[in-house]
């Protein structure tokens, strides 16, 4: 709830109908929704209000890196598309950690599922 707070407070949006997404080459060059940071006071000031935000909050990283050329070379045309076959593997192990807290979280597993199973780019990957 925090980092939708801190949208809303610096990038005025609807969160349902158009949320502001931190797409990282937007914000460091303070384009589309993130014009306002062109202003070097509110860039201070929203920089400053993130960073606090990220060293005040427990969380976990999960990352996936995609060399993408080595798909390209081995299936060519045929690749997978490099996000979503970082997505795929993403959800891979987000399901995995899930499966470790299962006793726990049992909603969670069936939403992950769920969205696995109802993303056509993933549910190829099957």
């Amino acid at each position: 709830m925090a980092l939708e707070n801190l949208k809303a407070q610096y990038f005025p949006h609807h969160p349902d109908e158009s949320p502001v997404v931190l797409h990282r080459a937007d914000v460091i060059n303070a384009r589309q929704a993130f014009k306002n940071l062109q202003n070097p006071k509110v860039r201070a000031r929203f920089d400053n209000d993130l960073l606090r935000l990220v060293s005040e909050t427990e969380f976990r990283v999960v990352a996936v890196v995609i060399d993408k050329l080595v798909p390209r070379q081995a299936y060519a045309e045929a690749a997978a598309h490099p996000y979503h076959l970082g997505l795929g593997f993403l959800l891979q192990r987000y399901a995995g950690y899930l499966n470790n807290m299962k006793s726990s979280h049992p909603y969670l597993i069936n939403t992950a599922f769920r969205i696995w199973v109802n993303c056509p780019a993933l549910s190829r990957m099957k």
